[in-house]
């Protein structure tokens, strides 16, 4: 659980800190560290204020000015602080986790700690300072003047090379602030300009925003969007959803919605990360990398060598239409990915991990696949296919008219065949040493002679009905 460390300031009387790793007071006396747990200021009738956790353990009594409620939310993977209805100066730290800080309408002080954390100042001059982690200063929940009309330009005015932020009349918000690589604006139109000295990430939010990388690799993200986006790097334009009459310059990369985006890069390399619900990723010119999550999905990586990155632990099914300008293919995160319907040969590659292993299905063309660290499923299609074993324990799979495939770094004992399309029986396999003496022939009763499996390195008498799964009839 992180470490909860916040100081509540407030106009008369002095400043009261609670902690799990301090003495909380209680009417001014010390009792044990706690671990706190939905902490909340309530409260008595008579003007003092009682901060309680879930067990209604009496940690501090005060008389300060605060809020009726105050949550304060621990859990192991952060905490949530909300001190936005505070109207005096707070001073917020954060654990070792990542947290969120949400200063209030006074003077505040927030700084991060060792976890990626948000930091939210609220109104006022406040001083916020991101900690050794990935952290992002926040407007999620700024207001915007009463003067605001549709078209005045109202929002946030950034600049992460000055460390400085206001309101766009410089009247109600001023912070000064350092250590951040991540910014989120407001509901309204924002100027968020990057740092020269690090990959910055902006998400505008609602609202026509003018986003603006200097150098590095920055990044535009939409992933809060209720609705699907349009987002253009090569004109510098962008609609629908959270990316309505969005600009863009000097970014790099995109970031899309749960839903269906279209995501087009310019002459650079971008990277462009559809985020799921049935993307259309262009990458123009440049080396590309596009990501996708699910399925329906269009790729173009354009001139260049790009890649296509499969991921999120979900299906994704690439068609001949929609598949196209991709150099390589590269599979993670328990993701299951079909190119049964696309021609073209493609080089395909595993990046599972020990505990997570992928599903591959290659196309009609000849492909390359290599299997990675965890236990992977691969299976070639149609096609002379060359196949590689990983680190992992892997299933290679093959069905009517697999073709002609080479299979490499098979453990017998280890990895495993899925036969079961094509036979029932040990006995209805032939396995054969080849006259190189280095390498195994296995054939099918039954299956035509063009298909053939070429065991590389395999020995043919170290293969056992155990190497092989079969029909079960």
């Amino acid at each position: 659980m992180s470490t909860i460390n916040y100081t509540i300031r407030y106009t008369k009387g002095g400043n009261y800190t609670a902690n799990n790793s301090l003495d909380a007071i209680v009417s001014g006396g010390p009792i044990d560290p706690f671990n706190q747990n939905n902490i909340q200021v309530t409260t008595n009738g008579d003007g003092h204020y009682i901060i309680t956790d879930d067990s209604q353990q009496l940690l501090l009594v005060t008389n300060a000015p605060l809020a009726e409620q105050l949550p304060l939310v621990a859990a192991e993977d952060g905490i949530y602080v909300d001190m936005s209805e505070i109207e005096t100066n707070v001073t917020l730290w954060s654990g070792d986790a990542g947290d969120v800080l949400i200063g209030g309408a006074g003077d505040d002080s927030l700084k991060g700690g060792g976890g990626s954390d948000i930091l939210e100042g609220g109104l006022g001059e406040n001083s916020i300072h991101g900690g050794g982690d990935n952290d992002t200063i926040s407007y999620e929940h700024f207001d915007a003047p009463t003067q605001y009309q549709p078209g005045r330009l109202s929002g946030i005015i950034l600049d992460m090379e000055d460390g400085r932020a206001t309101d766009f009349d410089q009247a109600i918000l001023s912070d000064e602030f350092s250590g951040f690589t991540n910014v989120r604006g407001s509901a309204y139109d924002d100027v968020l300009k990057g740092s020269n000295d690090t990959n910055d990430l902006f998400e505008g939010g609602d609202g026509a925003d003018d986003l603006q990388g200097r150098d590095g690799i920055d990044t535009a993200s939409y992933v809060h969007s209720s609705l699907g986006v349009t987002a253009d790097l090569w004109f510098g334009t962008a609609s629908g959803g959270d990316a309505d009459g969005d600009t863009f310059a000097g970014i790099e990369n995109l970031i899309g919605s749960k839903h269906a985006d279209t995501l087009t890069g310019h002459d650079g390399a971008n990277t462009l990360n559809g985020n799921g619900g049935g993307d259309t990723l262009s990458g123009m010119d440049g080396a590309d990398r596009l990501v996708v999550l699910d399925t329906p999905v269009s790729v173009d990586g354009g001139a260049g060598k790009d890649v296509l990155i499969a991921m999120g632990g979900g299906a994704v099914s690439l068609t001949e239409s929609g598949f196209h300008g991709i150099e390589a293919v590269y599979v993670r995160n328990d993701t299951h990915l079909d190119m049964s319907a696309v021609s073209t040969g493609t080089k395909i590659t595993s990046q599972s991990t020990t505990d997570h292993g992928v599903e591959i299905v290659g196309g009609s063309g000849s492909d390359r696949i290599q299997a990675g660290k965890g236990g992977d499923t691969i299976e070639g299609g149609a096609g002379g296919d060359k196949i590689f074993g990983g680190l992992g324990d892997d299933t290679f799979v093959f069905r009517t008219g697999f073709g002609r495939d080479n299979v490499y770094n098979f453990t017998a004992g280890t990895d495993r065949f899925d036969v079961s399309a094509l036979v029932s029986r040990f006995d209805q396999i032939e396995i054969s040493q080849m006259k190189d003496g280095v390498n195994a022939l296995v054939t099918f009763e039954g299956s035509a002679t063009g298909n053939k499996i070429i065991l590389h390195d395999v020995v043919a008498s170290s293969l056992h009905a155990d190497d092989f799964g079969f029909l079960v009839i």
